[in-house]
């Protein structure tokens, strides 16, 4: 089985080109638009992993994560 592990995550310059943003664009700051980075990584597992293993790299995030999402590479 093949994984995807995408990490979110924002870093003080994204927060403030997301600020110039919001100042000149009215949507972005009606519906709180914020840039944020995705970190992708690939990795494999000789049989599927059970939900509550997948549940466990989530829980992993760190402070300046913003989210972790693991994904199924469909073959």
């Amino acid at each position: 089985m093949k994984y995807r592990l995408k990490v979110y995550y924002r870093t003080e310059l994204l927060n403030k080109v997301t600020g110039y943003m919001q100042d000149i664009m009215a949507d972005w700051k009606r519906n709180d638009t914020k840039l944020q980075v995705c970190r992708t990584f690939e990795f494999e597992s000789d049989k599927p992993l059970p939900p509550e293993a997948l549940e466990k790299v989530k829980v992993c995030k760190e402070d300046w994560m913003d989210e972790i999402v693991v994904e199924e590479v469909p073959v």
